[in-house]
Protein backbone atom coordinates (compact mmCIF):
# COMPACT_ATOMS: atom_id res chain seq x y z
CA UNK A 1 0.00 0.00 0.00
CA UNK A 2 1.48 3.38 -1.54
CA UNK A 3 2.49 5.94 1.65
CA UNK A 4 1.29 8.73 0.07
CA UNK A 5 -2.18 7.68 -0.80
CA UNK A 6 -5.06 10.48 -0.20
CA UNK A 7 -7.54 9.74 2.88
CA UNK A 8 -10.73 10.98 1.26
CA UNK A 9 -11.91 11.88 4.95
CA UNK A 10 -9.77 14.33 6.60
CA UNK A 11 -7.19 15.04 3.65
CA UNK A 12 -4.39 13.62 5.51
CA UNK A 13 -1.51 11.28 4.12
CA UNK A 14 -2.31 7.03 4.58
CA UNK A 15 0.93 7.10 7.13
CA UNK A 16 -0.16 10.05 8.88
CA UNK A 17 -3.90 9.37 9.14
CA UNK A 18 -2.39 5.72 10.62
CA UNK A 19 -0.24 7.71 13.30
CA UNK A 20 -3.14 9.93 14.42
CA UNK A 21 -5.65 7.05 15.03
CA UNK A 22 -2.10 5.29 17.41
CA UNK A 23 -1.74 8.30 19.02
CA UNK A 24 -5.78 8.54 20.32
CA UNK A 25 -6.68 7.79 23.65
CA UNK A 26 -10.58 7.93 24.78
CA UNK A 27 -10.89 10.77 27.74
CA UNK A 28 -12.44 10.62 30.47
CA UNK A 29 -11.35 6.29 30.74
CA UNK A 30 -8.85 4.13 31.88
CA UNK A 31 -6.99 1.84 29.04
CA UNK A 32 -8.58 -1.38 29.24
CA UNK A 33 -6.24 -3.42 27.22
CA UNK A 34 -2.53 -3.71 27.53
CA UNK A 35 -1.40 -3.72 23.48
CA UNK A 36 1.47 -2.79 22.05
CA UNK A 37 2.38 0.36 20.48
CA UNK A 38 2.86 -2.46 16.83
CA UNK A 39 -0.34 -4.01 17.77
CA UNK A 40 -2.05 -0.40 17.64
CA UNK A 41 -0.50 0.93 14.59
CA UNK A 42 -1.42 -2.75 12.82
CA UNK A 43 -5.31 -2.35 13.55
CA UNK A 44 -4.87 1.50 12.49
CA UNK A 45 -3.57 0.67 9.34
CA UNK A 46 -6.49 -2.43 8.56
CA UNK A 47 -8.84 0.40 9.50
CA UNK A 48 -7.88 3.08 7.10
CA UNK A 49 -7.21 0.32 4.79
CA UNK A 50 -10.74 -0.74 5.10
CA UNK A 51 -11.92 2.91 4.77
CA UNK A 52 -9.81 3.58 1.73
CA UNK A 53 -10.72 0.53 0.22
CA UNK A 54 -14.69 1.05 0.39
CA UNK A 55 -14.47 4.56 -0.30
CA UNK A 56 -12.35 4.08 -3.85
CA UNK A 57 -14.98 1.29 -4.33
CA UNK A 58 -17.67 4.02 -4.32
CA UNK A 59 -15.85 6.46 -6.02
CA UNK A 60 -15.54 3.86 -8.82
CA UNK A 61 -18.99 2.78 -8.79
CA UNK A 62 -20.39 6.21 -9.03
CA UNK A 63 -17.62 6.60 -11.54
CA UNK A 64 -19.41 3.55 -14.08
CA UNK A 65 -22.56 4.76 -13.40
CA UNK A 66 -22.12 8.22 -14.54
CA UNK A 67 -20.21 6.90 -17.53
CA UNK A 68 -23.26 4.99 -18.71
CA UNK A 69 -25.76 7.65 -17.91
CA UNK A 70 -24.29 9.67 -19.91
CA UNK A 71 -24.22 7.27 -22.25
CA UNK A 72 -27.36 6.24 -22.23
CA UNK A 73 -28.58 9.65 -22.37
CA UNK A 74 -26.61 10.10 -25.52
CA UNK A 75 -28.27 6.99 -27.00
CA UNK A 76 -32.26 8.35 -26.15
CA UNK A 77 -31.11 11.94 -26.48
CA UNK A 78 -32.30 12.73 -22.61
CA UNK A 79 -30.75 14.72 -19.91
CA UNK A 80 -28.21 13.03 -18.38
CA UNK A 81 -29.81 14.19 -14.88
CA UNK A 82 -32.87 12.56 -15.84
CA UNK A 83 -31.66 9.49 -16.23
CA UNK A 84 -29.18 9.01 -13.30
CA UNK A 85 -32.85 9.74 -11.31
CA UNK A 86 -34.08 6.89 -12.87
CA UNK A 87 -31.19 4.48 -12.33
CA UNK A 88 -31.27 5.82 -8.28
CA UNK A 89 -34.89 5.05 -8.28
CA UNK A 90 -35.25 2.06 -10.36
CA UNK A 91 -37.40 -0.35 -7.79
CA UNK A 92 -39.90 -1.07 -11.43
CA UNK A 93 -37.05 -2.60 -13.11
CA UNK A 94 -36.63 -5.42 -10.46
CA UNK A 95 -35.51 -8.10 -12.08
CA UNK A 96 -37.73 -11.01 -11.47
CA UNK A 97 -36.80 -15.05 -12.37
CA UNK A 98 -38.50 -16.37 -15.68
CA UNK A 99 -41.39 -18.32 -14.82
CA UNK A 100 -40.28 -22.37 -15.21
CA UNK A 101 -42.54 -25.22 -15.69
CA UNK A 102 -42.07 -27.26 -12.52
CA UNK A 103 -43.32 -23.46 -10.89
CA UNK A 104 -46.03 -23.21 -13.05
CA UNK A 105 -47.36 -27.09 -12.34
CA UNK A 106 -46.91 -26.18 -8.69
CA UNK A 107 -48.72 -22.80 -9.14
CA UNK A 108 -51.61 -24.79 -10.36
CA UNK A 109 -51.84 -27.64 -9.12
CA UNK A 110 -51.14 -25.86 -5.41
CA UNK A 111 -54.04 -23.76 -5.67
CA UNK A 112 -56.14 -26.56 -6.60
CA UNK A 113 -55.01 -29.19 -3.97
CA UNK A 114 -55.85 -26.19 -1.31
CA UNK A 115 -59.13 -25.11 -2.48
CA UNK A 116 -59.98 -28.86 -2.02
CA UNK A 117 -58.91 -29.49 1.04
CA UNK A 118 -60.20 -26.44 2.64
CA UNK A 119 -63.02 -27.53 1.09
CA UNK A 120 -63.65 -30.64 3.31
CA UNK A 121 -62.37 -28.63 6.60
CA UNK A 122 -58.77 -29.25 6.20
CA UNK A 123 -56.11 -27.11 6.55
CA UNK A 124 -53.59 -26.28 3.04
CA UNK A 125 -50.63 -27.00 2.52
CA UNK A 126 -47.55 -25.11 2.03
CA UNK A 127 -44.85 -25.30 -0.91
CA UNK A 128 -42.40 -27.28 1.05
CA UNK A 129 -45.22 -30.02 1.89
CA UNK A 130 -46.57 -29.44 -1.72
CA UNK A 131 -43.50 -30.37 -3.67
CA UNK A 132 -42.58 -33.72 -1.36
CA UNK A 133 -46.35 -34.55 -2.06
CA UNK A 134 -45.78 -34.00 -5.78
CA UNK A 135 -42.45 -35.75 -5.75
CA UNK A 136 -44.08 -39.28 -4.68
CA UNK A 137 -46.61 -38.90 -6.85
CA UNK A 138 -44.83 -38.61 -9.88
CA UNK A 139 -47.31 -36.60 -11.73
CA UNK A 140 -44.94 -33.41 -13.15
CA UNK A 141 -42.69 -35.93 -15.59
CA UNK A 142 -45.85 -37.54 -17.28
CA UNK A 143 -47.15 -33.95 -18.00
CA UNK A 144 -46.69 -33.21 -22.12
CA UNK A 145 -44.75 -30.46 -23.19
CA UNK A 146 -47.39 -28.41 -24.67
CA UNK A 147 -49.17 -28.22 -21.52
CA UNK A 148 -46.22 -27.36 -19.31
CA UNK A 149 -45.81 -24.49 -22.20
CA UNK A 150 -49.18 -23.62 -22.25
CA UNK A 151 -48.58 -23.28 -18.23
CA UNK A 152 -46.38 -21.34 -18.23
CA UNK A 153 -47.33 -18.89 -20.54
CA UNK A 154 -50.42 -18.92 -18.47
CA UNK A 155 -48.64 -17.88 -14.94
CA UNK A 156 -46.35 -15.63 -16.56
CA UNK A 157 -49.56 -13.26 -18.33
CA UNK A 158 -51.11 -13.87 -14.33
CA UNK A 159 -47.67 -12.42 -12.85
CA UNK A 160 -47.55 -9.84 -15.59
CA UNK A 161 -51.35 -8.36 -14.71
CA UNK A 162 -51.00 -8.28 -11.06
CA UNK A 163 -47.55 -7.20 -10.32
CA UNK A 164 -46.72 -4.00 -8.02
CA UNK A 165 -45.31 -1.20 -10.16
CA UNK A 166 -42.13 0.90 -7.97
CA UNK A 167 -43.56 3.51 -5.72
CA UNK A 168 -40.15 4.24 -4.05
CA UNK A 169 -39.48 7.60 -6.43
CA UNK A 170 -43.51 8.71 -5.95
CA UNK A 171 -43.41 7.69 -2.39
CA UNK A 172 -39.82 10.09 -2.01
CA UNK A 173 -41.48 12.98 -3.74
CA UNK A 174 -44.39 13.03 -1.90
CA UNK A 175 -42.45 12.79 1.62
CA UNK A 176 -39.82 15.66 -0.05
CA UNK A 177 -42.67 18.02 -0.66
CA UNK A 178 -44.31 17.69 2.56
CA UNK A 179 -41.24 17.94 4.50
CA UNK A 180 -40.19 20.83 2.91
CA UNK A 181 -43.06 22.68 3.27
CA UNK A 182 -43.27 21.82 6.75
CA UNK A 183 -40.08 23.61 7.30
CA UNK A 184 -41.18 26.37 5.10
CA UNK A 185 -44.47 27.09 7.13
CA UNK A 186 -42.52 26.67 10.12
CA UNK A 187 -39.84 29.52 8.94
CA UNK A 188 -42.39 31.95 8.23
CA UNK A 189 -44.44 31.43 11.58
CA UNK A 190 -41.48 32.80 13.73
CA UNK A 191 -40.74 35.19 11.11
CA UNK A 192 -44.18 36.59 11.59
CA UNK A 193 -43.66 35.97 15.86
CA UNK A 194 -40.34 38.14 15.26
CA UNK A 195 -40.97 40.59 12.41
CA UNK A 196 -44.27 41.01 12.41
CA UNK A 197 -45.13 39.75 8.81
CA UNK A 198 -47.89 38.31 6.82
CA UNK A 199 -47.49 35.65 4.66
CA UNK A 200 -49.93 33.18 2.12
CA UNK A 201 -47.86 30.10 0.57
CA UNK A 202 -49.77 27.58 -1.50
CA UNK A 203 -47.79 24.94 -3.21
CA UNK A 204 -49.44 22.78 -5.86
CA UNK A 205 -48.09 20.72 -8.78
CA UNK A 206 -47.94 21.26 -11.87
CA UNK A 207 -47.82 18.55 -13.85
CA UNK A 208 -50.70 15.64 -14.38
CA UNK A 209 -48.15 12.80 -14.01
CA UNK A 210 -47.30 13.55 -10.14
CA UNK A 211 -49.74 12.80 -7.51
CA UNK A 212 -50.62 14.61 -4.33
CA UNK A 213 -52.70 17.29 -2.65
CA UNK A 214 -51.96 20.72 -2.63
CA UNK A 215 -50.57 22.65 0.74
CA UNK A 216 -51.11 25.78 1.65
CA UNK A 217 -50.37 27.97 4.57
CA UNK A 218 -51.87 31.33 5.28
CA UNK A 219 -51.90 33.86 8.92
CA UNK A 220 -55.32 35.02 9.98
CA UNK A 221 -54.87 38.48 8.46
CA UNK A 222 -53.73 36.31 5.06
CA UNK A 223 -56.56 33.92 5.37
CA UNK A 224 -59.05 36.93 5.58
CA UNK A 225 -57.76 38.68 2.77
CA UNK A 226 -58.45 35.55 0.96
CA UNK A 227 -61.70 35.19 2.14
CA UNK A 228 -62.84 39.57 2.18
CA UNK A 229 -60.35 40.17 -1.14
CA UNK A 230 -60.74 37.93 -3.73
CA UNK A 231 -63.65 36.11 -2.37
CA UNK A 232 -62.71 32.75 -2.13
CA UNK A 233 -61.29 30.38 0.59
CA UNK A 234 -57.68 28.50 0.99
CA UNK A 235 -58.94 25.29 -0.53
CA UNK A 236 -60.68 27.08 -3.42
CA UNK A 237 -57.67 29.14 -4.42
CA UNK A 238 -55.15 26.22 -4.02
CA UNK A 239 -57.80 24.41 -6.27
CA UNK A 240 -57.63 27.39 -8.91
CA UNK A 241 -53.93 27.49 -8.99
CA UNK A 242 -53.76 23.82 -9.75
CA UNK A 243 -56.12 23.87 -12.01
CA UNK A 244 -53.75 26.67 -13.90
CA UNK A 245 -50.65 25.16 -13.07
CA UNK A 246 -51.51 22.20 -14.88
CA UNK A 247 -53.01 23.56 -17.82
CA UNK A 248 -52.36 26.94 -18.12
CA UNK A 249 -48.43 26.52 -17.95
CA UNK A 250 -48.00 23.76 -20.05
CA UNK A 251 -49.74 25.55 -22.76
CA UNK A 252 -52.72 23.80 -22.97
CA UNK A 253 -55.19 26.41 -21.96
CA UNK A 254 -53.72 29.28 -23.91
CA UNK A 255 -56.70 30.82 -26.23
CA UNK A 256 -56.45 30.79 -29.57
CA UNK A 257 -55.37 34.28 -29.95
CA UNK A 258 -51.95 33.81 -27.74
CA UNK A 259 -51.19 30.43 -29.60
CA UNK A 260 -51.79 32.40 -33.23
CA UNK A 261 -48.97 35.11 -31.58
CA UNK A 262 -46.67 32.81 -30.38
CA UNK A 263 -46.34 30.95 -33.34
CA UNK A 264 -46.11 34.55 -35.53
CA UNK A 265 -43.58 35.72 -33.24
CA UNK A 266 -41.78 31.84 -33.67
CA UNK A 267 -41.81 31.95 -37.31
CA UNK A 268 -40.81 35.91 -38.05
CA UNK A 269 -38.00 35.38 -35.45
CA UNK A 270 -36.84 32.38 -37.82
CA UNK A 271 -36.91 33.91 -41.12
CA UNK A 272 -35.14 37.04 -39.90
CA UNK A 273 -32.53 35.25 -38.72
CA UNK A 274 -32.10 32.53 -41.47
CA UNK A 275 -32.18 35.60 -43.57
CA UNK A 276 -29.20 37.07 -42.21
CA UNK A 277 -27.31 34.32 -42.35
CA UNK A 278 -28.00 33.66 -45.41
CA UNK A 279 -27.14 36.98 -46.77
CA UNK A 280 -24.64 38.06 -43.78
CA UNK A 281 -26.54 41.19 -43.53
CA UNK A 282 -29.10 42.59 -40.80
CA UNK A 283 -30.40 45.29 -43.13
CA UNK A 284 -32.28 42.88 -45.00
CA UNK A 285 -36.22 42.16 -43.97
CA UNK A 286 -38.68 39.89 -45.14
CA UNK A 287 -41.59 41.37 -47.48
CA UNK A 288 -44.69 39.76 -47.61
CA UNK A 289 -45.65 41.31 -51.19
CA UNK A 290 -44.51 39.80 -54.10
CA UNK A 291 -42.66 42.99 -55.84
CA UNK A 292 -41.09 44.09 -52.75
CA UNK A 293 -40.40 40.07 -52.44
CA UNK A 294 -38.92 39.64 -55.90
CA UNK A 295 -36.65 43.02 -55.91
CA UNK A 296 -35.75 43.84 -52.35
CA UNK A 297 -35.13 40.49 -51.99
CA UNK A 298 -34.60 37.82 -54.42
CA UNK A 299 -32.62 40.60 -56.82
CA UNK A 300 -30.89 42.77 -54.11
CA UNK A 301 -29.43 39.33 -52.45
CA UNK A 302 -29.48 36.33 -54.90
CA UNK A 303 -31.49 34.04 -52.85
CA UNK A 304 -35.57 32.60 -52.14
CA UNK A 305 -37.33 30.50 -49.96
CA UNK A 306 -38.11 27.13 -51.07
CA UNK A 307 -40.09 24.38 -48.81
CA UNK A 308 -42.86 27.04 -47.94
CA UNK A 309 -46.14 24.79 -46.90
CA UNK A 310 -48.39 27.63 -48.41
CA UNK A 311 -49.50 27.59 -52.14
CA UNK A 312 -47.71 31.04 -51.85
CA UNK A 313 -45.35 32.87 -49.96
CA UNK A 314 -46.91 36.53 -50.23
CA UNK A 315 -49.38 36.21 -47.66
CA UNK A 316 -48.67 37.63 -43.81
CA UNK A 317 -48.09 35.37 -41.31
CA UNK A 318 -50.66 37.84 -39.10
CA UNK A 319 -53.67 36.35 -42.10
CA UNK A 320 -53.18 32.85 -41.42
CA UNK A 321 -54.84 30.21 -39.03
CA UNK A 322 -53.36 28.66 -36.11
CA UNK A 323 -53.10 24.91 -37.79
CA UNK A 324 -51.22 26.63 -41.12
CA UNK A 325 -49.08 28.85 -38.91
CA UNK A 326 -48.13 24.96 -37.22
CA UNK A 327 -47.54 23.64 -40.18
CA UNK A 328 -45.20 26.93 -41.23
CA UNK A 329 -43.09 26.89 -37.80
CA UNK A 330 -42.70 22.63 -38.21
CA UNK A 331 -41.25 22.88 -41.97
CA UNK A 332 -38.90 25.97 -40.41
CA UNK A 333 -37.75 23.76 -37.56
CA UNK A 334 -37.54 20.55 -39.65
CA UNK A 335 -35.49 22.42 -42.54
CA UNK A 336 -37.71 22.07 -44.90
CA UNK A 337 -38.41 25.07 -45.69
CA UNK A 338 -35.26 27.30 -45.84
CA UNK A 339 -33.20 30.10 -47.87
CA UNK A 340 -31.01 28.70 -50.71
CA UNK A 341 -28.57 30.85 -52.66
CA UNK A 342 -29.46 31.19 -56.67
CA UNK A 343 -27.31 30.18 -59.11
CA UNK A 344 -26.39 32.81 -62.28
CA UNK A 345 -28.82 31.53 -64.63
CA UNK A 346 -31.49 31.42 -62.14
CA UNK A 347 -31.70 34.60 -60.95
CA UNK A 348 -31.39 35.94 -64.64
CA UNK A 349 -34.80 34.05 -64.94
CA UNK A 350 -35.92 35.88 -61.55
CA UNK A 351 -34.85 38.81 -62.88
CA UNK A 352 -36.56 38.40 -66.65
CA UNK A 353 -39.76 37.70 -64.45
CA UNK A 354 -39.65 40.30 -62.57
CA UNK A 355 -39.77 43.20 -65.51
CA UNK A 356 -43.64 41.49 -65.61
CA UNK A 357 -44.68 42.44 -62.52
CA UNK A 358 -46.86 45.41 -61.72
CA UNK A 359 -46.27 47.65 -58.89
CA UNK A 360 -49.35 47.54 -56.48
CA UNK A 361 -51.20 50.44 -56.39
CA UNK A 362 -51.10 51.78 -53.28
CA UNK A 363 -53.78 52.21 -50.68
CA UNK A 364 -57.14 53.48 -51.09
CA UNK A 365 -57.70 56.57 -48.62
CA UNK A 366 -60.54 55.94 -46.14
CA UNK A 367 -61.49 59.02 -46.72
CA UNK A 368 -61.64 59.23 -50.36
CA UNK A 369 -64.24 61.36 -51.87
CA UNK A 370 -65.19 63.56 -48.61
CA UNK A 371 -65.38 66.62 -48.49
CA UNK A 372 -62.37 67.95 -46.25
CA UNK A 373 -63.00 70.84 -43.57
CA UNK A 374 -61.60 74.13 -44.42
CA UNK A 375 -59.56 75.84 -41.25
CA UNK A 376 -60.92 79.46 -40.12
CA UNK A 377 -58.13 81.68 -39.27
CA UNK A 378 -58.13 82.68 -35.37
CA UNK A 379 -57.06 86.19 -34.27
CA UNK A 380 -53.83 86.51 -32.84
CA UNK A 381 -55.59 88.49 -29.81
CA UNK A 382 -57.55 85.40 -28.71
CA UNK A 383 -54.76 82.99 -29.14
CA UNK A 384 -54.21 82.48 -25.91
CA UNK A 385 -57.22 82.31 -23.14
CA UNK A 386 -60.71 83.42 -23.91
CA UNK A 387 -63.05 82.78 -26.54
CA UNK A 388 -61.97 82.56 -30.13
CA UNK A 389 -63.56 84.74 -32.29
CA UNK A 390 -63.83 83.42 -35.46
CA UNK A 391 -64.13 85.31 -38.90
CA UNK A 392 -63.99 85.35 -42.89
CA UNK A 393 -60.51 85.49 -44.36
CA UNK A 394 -61.04 88.30 -47.02
CA UNK A 395 -58.69 88.78 -50.12
CA UNK A 396 -55.71 91.13 -49.47
CA UNK A 397 -53.59 93.04 -51.86
CA UNK A 398 -49.63 93.43 -51.01
CA UNK A 399 -50.35 91.88 -47.50
CA UNK A 400 -52.77 94.66 -46.33
CA UNK A 401 -57.05 93.97 -46.27
CA UNK A 402 -58.73 95.20 -48.72
CA UNK A 403 -61.41 96.45 -46.57
CA UNK A 404 -59.54 98.32 -44.14
CA UNK A 405 -57.48 100.11 -46.77
CA UNK A 406 -60.93 101.13 -49.44
CA UNK A 407 -61.88 104.55 -50.32
CA UNK A 408 -65.38 105.42 -49.02
CA UNK A 409 -67.75 105.40 -51.66
CA UNK A 410 -70.28 108.33 -51.99
CA UNK A 411 -73.99 108.11 -51.03
CA UNK A 412 -75.62 107.46 -54.75
CA UNK A 413 -78.65 109.43 -54.26
CA UNK A 414 -81.83 109.20 -56.77
CA UNK A 415 -81.98 112.35 -59.30
CA UNK A 416 -84.46 115.20 -57.63
CA UNK A 417 -88.03 114.78 -59.27
CA UNK A 418 -88.94 118.01 -61.43
CA UNK A 419 -92.81 119.55 -60.94
CA UNK A 420 -94.61 121.84 -63.23
CA UNK A 421 -95.19 124.73 -60.85
CA UNK A 422 -92.25 124.85 -60.57
CA UNK A 423 -90.96 125.61 -64.22
CA UNK A 424 -91.55 129.03 -64.59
Amino acid sequence: MSSNLICPLDGLTEQAYVDELSAKRRAGRKRTNNLSEAQKKAIAEKVVAKKTGLHGSLAAEWERRGEAAAQIALEHNMKVEEIVKRLNHGSGFKAHREVSAYNAFLHFTGGKLNAELVEAGGAGVNVIELQAKMKEIGVYEKLPEEMKKQMVAVLAAHRKATESKGTTAVKGRLQDIAFTFKNVSKELSDLQARCQTSALLVLTRCSADAVGAPYTYADPSAERFVEVGLESSMQGLATNLEAYAISGLKGAARNDNDRRNSLKKCIRESLKTSLHEITGTKDAKMCWNKYDFEKKIVLAYGVDLVGWPMDTIFVDVGKLSASVLEKCKNALESGDCKWVKLNRSELQNRVSQSNELEKPARKTRSDKRSRQKKEDSIDSSDSEGGSRKRRRRSGSIDGHDSESDAVPRPRVCSAPTIVDSDVE
